[in-house]
């Protein structure tokens, strides 16, 4: 989660600038507080007590260039009452993202918020610096979203007016590309908000338990305590991993020539620590420049290299081997085939057909930790980049996965078909 978190503040300027609606000089003051731990990051509040004099500010600015990144508003203020006051600010300033503060814990006011235009919903009380910081870069990052579809459906209709012919197809797409925007987003909510929230609840009290009353407690209850914090933590990955599942779902990232053994060096060095700790050796062929999207063929040799580390033998080290080749298919097409070859514990010939689907695994989370979505995940990628994918393995002998992709991608990007 953290490295999640890294990702997406890594996209965001250093500073960011907080124009915070709220009547309460306390409630402002804890808000401004919580933030304030930040050691990566510079939070600027502009603190405002009554909606008219943010309505004031606001109109002075121009969308391209506001001083503001974000609103924090408080549903109760003086000049104004729940709703209306999000109203007037999405009537004025709609290009901005606003998290709406509230003291109720109202899920009917939280889904009218939310469909009125607030980027998200927190209870005062619940707040943590986790939450109200995670908050603020995914209503950012939520927004950024739903600006870039708009983009894109203007494009859309001015290529529909050039090109009668495809007209239909067009409208097919776009179509297609609303209806994943809006499923994505309510997933992205529901991720952030409904689940990941609770869970960051439990974790943070259960710690501060150990913290305040660890002179209290016997060795039993520590451990109990242990056992809370990391099911929290597995479920908070396993819920990330279901949200990166949907994303690659829905990615429109544009192909580009990607050198894939700059690839492997980059999965190397975020694999550091599992190749140093389970002393795997890691070895590669020349691998070649394709067209694809980096991102994505990146996570492909992550997932499968992470996976031949961690189902290894006990009784011998990893050994992995990376090659690539260049075939052609019955039509003449060419097309590389990758391989990566290790020599762990292998997998049953009957579980081939089954091994990538979402949620299998052919192990118990205390044998080998996991979830069952890394290879589903990696199927995606591969799908979207028009290749296949396959393995070879023996029980105790070890497992080859390949994968194709084709060496000329006529396609532009990802999501067309």
């Amino acid at each position: 989660m953290l490295q999640k978190l890294k990702e997406i503040k890594s996209t965001y300027k250093t500073s960011v600038n907080i124009l915070l609606i709220e009547d309460n000089i306390l409630e402002a003051k804890l808000l401004q507080e919580l933030l304030s731990e930040s050691q990566t990051h510079s939070f600027n509040w502009f603190h405002v007590q009554r909606l008219s004099k943010a309505l004031e500010l606001l109109n002075s600015c121009h969308k391209n260039s506001s001083p503001y990144d974000i609103i924090f508003l408080d549903l109760s203020l003086p000049d104004s009452t729940e709703l209306d006051s999000l109203q007037a600010l999405t009537n004025q300033v709609n290009y901005l993202p606003i998290v709406v503060l509230t003291n109720t814990e109202d899920d009917q006011l939280a889904i009218k918020a939310i469909n009125q235009g607030a980027q998200d919903y927190l209870v005062k009380r619940t707040v943590t610096y986790e939450s109200l910081r995670r908050s603020l870069y995914y209503a950012i990052e939520r927004k950024q979203i739903q600006e870039d579809l708009q983009k894109v459906n203007h494009q859309l209709k001015l290529s529909n007016q050039l090109l009668k012919e495809e007209i239909e197809q067009r409208k097919t797409i776009q179509k297609q590309l609303e209806v994943s925007n809006h499923e994505l987003q309510h997933f992205a909510y529901m991720v952030s908000h409904d689940l990941k929230q609770p869970l960051f609840t439990i974790s943070s009290w259960a710690q501060l338990l150990e913290i305040e009353f660890q002179n209290q407690l016997d060795i039993k209850a520590i451990k109990y305590i242990q056992h809370i914090v990391n099911g929290t933590q597995r479920m908070d990955q396993f819920i990330e991993d279901i949200l990166n599942y949907s994303r690659v779902q829905n990615s429109k990232q544009e192909l580009e020539s990607t050198d894939c053994n700059q690839l492997i060096f980059l999965v190397k060095q975020f694999l550091a620590i599992a190749i140093e700790t389970n002393n795997a050796t890691i070895t590669c062929d020349s691998l070649p420049i394709v067209m694809a999207n980096s991102i994505l063929l990146e996570k492909l040799f992550q997932n499968l290299i992470d996976n031949a580390i961690r189902y290894r033998k006990k009784t011998h080290n990893p050994k992995i081997h990376i090659s690539a080749n260049l075939e052609k298919d019955q039509n003449n097409h060419p097309f590389w085939q990758f391989s990566i070859r290790d020599n762990g514990i292998g997998i049953p010939q009957k579980c081939f057909d089954k091994i990538f689907m979402i949620f299998q695994r052919m192990h118990s989370s205390e044998e080998y930790p996991g979830n069952g979505i890394g290879l589903a995940t990696c199927q995606k990628i591969v799908q979207l980049h028009r290749g296949k994918i396959w393995l070879e393995s023996e029980v105790g002998k070890g497992s080859t996965f390949y994968f194709t992709i084709p060496e000329t991608n006529h396609k532009s990007s990802l999501n067309q078909s």
